[in-house]
């Protein structure tokens, strides 16, 4: 995997939401930004080093879940939406790796044309637009028409990390990439924190 030039991880800083609340580390991302052009160095360091070493720091896998309030009944868990805070310094990191995945996926057309999430210029318009065109081609050519619809919730957080880790590894990741995946996928920790109270840290 080829380092990131400094220029690179500046681009990098464009996916950090200002707004957006800090980790554990209490790192705004508002003052991240605006101190980018002199920490850019010891970033772009911090990153090619983790890249190349395979390892995702032990300091950037500690999440912040904090419980929001959706409506209905305040004693129902159900009805409370979690957010996940992690570090604005982990998050950049975050990026790094997935631009590097995503030029890989790209170059070597690994994820089916026929996926529409997660893929750049693809979205719920695309596919439904790919659906009514074989509806109409199926009924010109007087063809049956069979449809599954699957509404899955909490998708990722119900992936088996060995079956992950091995799928990269059947895509071509291997080595020091997928050694950095291991390393992040593993020894995670999190809080949970609400105004008046955090709980102690859970793996």
């Amino acid at each position: 995997m080829s380092p990131f030039s400094e220029e690179e991880v500046l681009n990098l800083f464009k996916n950090i939401n200002s707004n957006s609340s800090p980790g554990l580390d209490d790192v705004s991302p508002k003052l991240l930004k605006q101190v980018k052009l002199s920490i850019i160095n010891i970033i772009t360091h911090l990153i090619n080093s983790s890249l190349l070493s395979g390892t995702f720091p032990s300091c950037f896998k500690k999440t912040v879940v904090s419980p929001i309030f959706k409506k209905g009944d305040t004693s129902n868990t159900v009805n409370y939406r979690p957010i996940s805070l992690t570090s604005s310094i982990g998050k950049i990191l975050e990026y790094a790796m997935k631009e590097r995945i995503t030029s890989f996926i790209a170059k070597f057309n690994i994820i089916s044309n026929k996926q529409h999430g997660f893929r750049q210029k693809q979205s719920t318009t695309t596919a439904t637009k790919e659906i009514y065109e074989n509806i109409l081609l199926s009924l010109e050519r007087k063809l049956g028409i069979r449809g599954i619809f699957c509404d899955l919730s909490s998708a990722f957080d119900c992936v088996d990390h060995d079956i992950l880790l091995q799928k990269l590894d059947w895509a071509g990741i291997r080595s020091t990439t997928l050694k950095w995946f291991k390393s992040y996928l593993s020894n995670r920790t999190q809080v949970v924190r609400i105004p008046t109270w955090c709980s102690n840290i859970k793996q």
